[in-house]
């Protein structure tokens, strides 16, 4: 009877199986940090356009109500009435492409690919 390439690695040189399972917690604890540093930097974007975008709208009503509230001929400076709102609206829309600009990929990848890597590995010394 034969015993299985993996149990013979760990009888023989336990410390490999340690240091690989090291490995294995670091890689996922950097694929943690990566994936919960661009998924925050996402919300803030999103949260970013969302207030300007409000910003920009209660500006708009505001804009109506002195538009409303004075003559066409006494307005000093109408192209104002057009800008203020104008301006954190477009801010809002550069925050919203940018949220998502960059396209979220999938949690743990990397971690994913080297699993398979071992697994094919493991399945090739088997296989001898």
């Amino acid at each position: 009877m034969t015993m299985h390439p993996l149990l013979k690695l760990a009888a023989s040189q336990p410390q490999l199986l340690a240091d690989h399972a090291q490995a294995y917690a670091a890689l996922a604890a950097e694929e943690a940090k990566n994936f919960s540093a661009a998924w925050l930097q996402r919300v803030v974007y999103f949260l970013a356009a969302g207030v300007l975008m409000l910003i920009g709208l209660i500006f708009v009503g505001v804009a109506l109500l002195l538009a409303a509230a004075t003559a066409p001929d006494q307005r000093p400076a109408e192209w104002a009435l057009w800008v203020v709102p104008l301006a954190p609206m477009v801010l809002g829309a550069l925050c919203f492409a940018m949220a998502n600009a960059k396209a979220m990929h999938s949690p743990f990848a990397t971690l994913k690919a080297q699993v398979q890597a071992d697994k094919s590995l493991l399945a090739d010394i088997a296989g001898r």
